[in-house]
């Protein structure tokens, strides 16, 4: 097969395992227990499926001689299109763009105390949300009468407590006075003392009250908002009440749409489409599902025939008994294989019968363990050890027998007595339709529209025993609430990842061809499909032949391992190998302290990959971090705070030194990168730019510039009056999120990050650089683009840009035809997004949102929609010291540009721009042994050298791997939390 050459198969190959990843990661994020099986820039799945390919399917392939051998290629472009859809399930996309969309209006947060209605709703589009048309009119009406009775409130406030805090010092002064005049001069001082006490706080009183007049005082006479303000107040106050009514009125529907969504579909109604098999109902259930599908449209068909034959008559005046009876008839022999109960009751039956004979034995198997237990209170110690173990036999089996009970229990409730249900409705039906047929042939029927609105009524419950296509392909989910939202949120979407796709190619031949950056997570999946053999005939790699691979394999295998057995407590007692030491305990009490957040973490994955990469880009990794902490250390021993309030940011909106200084790093990287490669950003309007390549690629990069600039004018305008943000502030924003994701793919490209939480966004530079509490800075014009930054940069573990950037490396180096390519690229994207986003939706309506992962379905859209109220009622400006960091980074980071050409062993600029990364706390130790391994190979041994030592590392990431995947396997059969190694990812 030609090198290079993308398959019809491999197409097909690729979609249907991204549509499969898809559906299996959203399970498995929402079981009881969460496995998380993408957390980071390597997915699980698509590796799993590689190490079948080459080691298990491929062998086989060739054995048997009947399905050719998949080609490097075909595994490399299957791998690629799982690998780049794999976020868009979890973190990247579906697992928060769902609850964002299904909880504006949730009961249980969107209530009176957190007044959305004031503060969220007025700047959201409605139609982005499940919700009630006209909701978001109403609430920008609420909150423009709520605005001048708040102003006069205030108002009326500051004339009030000013008019009594003078009251208030008339009469501190007038007792004072009287006090004077006592007598006694015991008595008298014991007065003046406690009130000239109460004189003095009623004079700073009146200083501070008259302070807070001062700001309206130009503008109102006191005595007039004394006078009519009182009833001003009182009557906007109505008029807001009366809104705030009506906009109750619109939400009603909304609310009871989004309960349902929390609480589930109810009993009778079942969110899965009929097509699906659900695992644990039984072939015989499923059968029956089909056959009163079958059996039921066939009969609801003759149901409308008669339907149409009486609505005719009724028109026309005209007798036609027979041929309605006739249809009726026919529809009554149809049901009637489908409504016998006979076998379904005596399942249920015998069902309950094992459920009392399995509750009568544990009972026994009770007893008789309280019988054991008091026994070996009163026998000696060498019979108390053979009672034990009885005791623990016996315990045994009445755990197995409650077990047993369980399993026939959900059998009988989740099965059998639901099938029951459905054929007593369908008998019910058919009953009182053969009460339609004989009334029919009476002397004196019921006249025609009465039977036609009873023979409606039956039609009406064919669907609730399954007789209905719609129901058995798409189940009884209400679409029609979410069809509007979903769409208009996937032209965003869509445009974005046109942006983020056309960045990367425009970017790539500078990267990859001129930087000749490395893409070490590319290059893993490369060595581990046999890119490096001779030939694509299927052989298994020489990585797995290479001695150290195995050998780095089991280290990590056998530590993760155990560490594995001993944290799950699959063997009771064993400790596990510490891979995490804090430096608090160690530095707390010294002039170090406020190191005590850092750590040593070993983490096998970013060890190898740290191997792969240049010496002086894990140089720069680890040296910025231990910088970062020097400057901490120094800024503590200046008095600049503690090390709490040094590293202090937040996600939303706050920085401190060290996010600034990466923030500023990253706006001079990024304008730096996008200066180097204006020539392919320009080549759609000068096309002489790219003359000097060939033509595909000048074709390539050509239509890329035209997608990348009006896709961004697209998605700008959608941002801007579709979710209604202001445009200057969608420009600023979209500058920024350009600018981050150039610095965490190249982060990725260059340094093999593996994951992120990056803590810079464009909301961190309006407040830093502006503040949020000016008028021109007002929260509100940017609201609604802080749903979109979530949705992005909220959770950048799976951030998609990285992973198409190492997708396009790998199709280079492979030499795939482009157009292909990129054809599996978007058939990948737009499979996996329609599947997790359906699968979330059904499973929520089937189980409930309440019940699906408590992160996504709680936290994320409460966080959300609580930082958009908190915005709009306007933050304080941040401190100017944190600026001048703004400032710092950014001249560093043009410094250490600029000094790099002449001075070669300044550290490269990669790792400024990842202070902002908090997950280097847990990387920087393991990118440290990395890079002095590497340094030692590098300087002890030659080419052969680092390709055999090289096996070695990646053995490492392999192993600790192989142990995630045996983590998710024990997951799901025994329940043990999914997070004991794929939090590591």
């Amino acid at each position: 097969m030609e090198r290079g050459s993308v398959t019809i198969r491999s197409l097909l190959v690729g979609s249907v395992f991204a549509a499969l990843f898809a559906l299996v990661t959203v399970y498995f994020e929402n079981r009881p227990a969460p496995i998380y099986l993408t957390a980071s820039q390597i997915a699980v799945l698509p590796y799993i499926l590689l190490f079948l390919t080459v080691l298990l399917i491929n062998p086989v392939c060739r054995l048997i001689r009947v399905v050719r051998a998949f080609s490097v290629t075909e595994i490399l472009l299957v791998f690629v299109m799982c690998s780049v859809s794999a976020g868009i399930s979890t973190f990247g996309l579906a697992s928060q763009l769902v609850p964002i969309i299904g909880n504006l209006f949730n009961p249980s947060m969107n209530t009176a105390q957190n007044n959305w209605d004031l503060y969220v709703e007025p700047y959201v589009n409605d139609a982005y949300f499940v919700s009630e048309p006209g909701s978001h009119e109403a609430a920008k009406r609420l909150r423009a009468a709520h605005e001048p009775w708040e102003k006069a409130r205030k108002v009326l406030s500051a004339a009030q407590n000013l008019q009594k805090s003078r009251d208030e010092l008339v009469l501190s002064q007038k007792m004072l006075d009287e006090a004077e005049r006592i007598p006694d001069k015991t008595l008298k001082a014991k007065r003046t003392e406690a009130l000239q006490r109460r004189l003095t706080l009623a004079q700073n009183s009146v200083k501070k009250m008259e302070k807070w007049w001062d700001a309206y005082k130009n503008e109102h006479k006191r005595d007039e908002v004394l006078r009519d303000y009182p009833a001003k107040t009182e009557a906007l106050k109505a008029e807001m009440d009366r809104l705030r009514a009506e906009l109750d009125t619109i939400k009603t529907g909304a609310f009871d749409k989004v309960a349902t969504f929390r609480k589930g579909l109810p009993k009778g109604m079942r969110a899965m489409p009929g097509l699906l098999y659900v695992p644990g109902e039984g072939t015989t259930s499923y059968v029956d599902r089909v056959r009163r599908l079958t059996h039921g449209t066939s009969a609801l068909a003759d149901l409308r025939e008669a339907d149409k034959l009486l609505g005719d008559a009724i028109r026309t005046g005209e007798r036609v008994d027979a041929g309605i009876a006739e249809h009726i008839g026919r529809a009554v022999r149809k049901l009637e294989p489908i409504s016998a109960t006979e076998e379904v009751e005596a399942q249920r039956q015998a069902l309950k019968d094992e459920i009392d004979l399995k509750g009568d034995l544990q009972h026994e198997g009770e007893r008789r363990l309280r019988s054991l237990h008091e026994r070996r209170r009163y026998v000696h110690e060498g019979e108390a050890d053979a009672l034990t173990s009885e005791i623990n036999d016996e315990q045994s089996y009445v755990d197995g027998l409650k077990a047993d009970t369980a399993a026939l229990q959900k059998e009988l409730d989740d099965f059998v007595e639901p099938r029951l249900m459905r054929i007593r409705t369908v008998r019910e039906t058919r009953a009182t339709l053969e009460a339609l047929h004989y009334s029919l042939a009476a002397r004196a029927p019921p006249p025609y529209p009465e039977l036609q609105d009873r023979l409606r009524l039956e039609m009406d419950r064919f669907r609730s025993f399954d007789a209905s296509w719609p129901r058995f392909l798409a189940g009884d989910v209400p679409w029609s609430h979410w069809l509007r939202p979903l769409c208009n949120w996937a032209v965003i979407i869509a445009l974005t990842y046109v942006v983020f796709m056309t960045l990367n190619l425009l970017m790539f031949r500078q990267w990859a061809h001129h930087e000749r950056l490395i893409y070490p997570l590319a290059q893993l999946p490369e060595l581990l499909a046999g890119s490096d053999a001779p030939d694509e005939r299927g052989g298994v790699p020489s990585i797995f032949r290479n001695g150290l691979f195995w050998g780095g394999f089991g280290i990590a295998g056998a530590i993760m391992g155990w560490n594995m057995i001993c944290n799950a407590n699959l063997v009771p007692g064993l400790t596990a190998i510490t891979l995490d030491i804090g430096w608090g305990p160690y530095v707390q009490f010294s002039a170090f302290a406020p190191l005590g957040g850092f750590r040593f973490s070993i983490f096998f994955t970013m060890i190898g990959l740290a191997f792969l990469i240049p010496a002086r880009i894990s140089f720069s990794l680890w040296f910025f971090w231990l910088f970062c902490g020097v400057q901490l250390v120094l800024l503590t021993w200046l008095g600049y705070g503690t090390s709490a309030g040094l590293l202090g940011p937040t996600w939303e909106s706050v920085m401190n030194f060290q996010m600034a200084q990466a923030g500023g790093a990253l706006m001079v990287f990024a304008a730096v990168i996008l200066f180097k490669c204006r020539r392919y950003f320009l080549c759609f309007f000068m096309p002489g730019l790219v003359r000097d390549l060939e033509s595909a690629e000048r074709a390539e990069l050509r239509v890329s510039s035209f997608l990348f600039f009006f896709g961004s004018v697209g998605l700008i305008l959608f941002l801007s009056y579709g979710l209604g943000a202001n445009i200057c502030y969608t420009i600023g924003c979209y500058c920024v999120i350009l600018a981050i994701a150039i610095g965490l793919t190249r982060a990725v490209a260059e340094g093999g990050i593996l994951g992120f939480q990056y803590w810079v966004g464009p909301f961190h530079f309006i407040r830093t650089l502006f503040g949020m509490d000016k008028a021109w800075t007002a929260p509100g014009l940017y609201a609604p683009l802080v749903m979109y930054n979530t949705l992005l940069l909220q959770e950048t573990k799976t951030f998609i840009m990285p992973a198409m950037a190492n997708g396009l490396k790998i199709g280079s180096d492979m030499k795939m035809k482009r157009l292909r390519f990129h054809l599996a690229i978007v058939l990948c994207l737009v499979i996996a997004m329609a599947v997790a986003l359906l699968a979330q939706v059904v499973l929520s309506y089937d189980r409930g949102a309440d019940h699906m992962n408590w992160w996504f379905h709680n936290m994320v859209p409460a966080g959300l929609f609580g930082t958009v109220a908190g915005f709009v009622k306007n933050l304080e400006v941040d401190n100017t010291a944190v600026r001048w960091w703004l400032l710092f980074g950014a001249v560093f980071m043009a410094g250490l540009l600029y000094m790099r050409r002449h001075c070669f062993w300044l550290p490269h600029p990669i790792g400024l721009i990842m202070l902002a990364n908090i997950l280097m706390g847990v990387y920087w130790f393991s990118i440290f042994l990395g890079w002095a391994a590497k340094s030692l190979v590098a300087k002890y041994g030659n080419k052969e050298t680092y390709e055999r030592f090289r096996g070695f590392f990646i053995g490492l990431i392999v192993g600790e791997l192989f142990i995630v995947v045996l983590c998710v396997i024990l997951g799901y059969l025994f329940s043990i939390d999914g997070k004991v190694h794929l939090n590591r990812q």
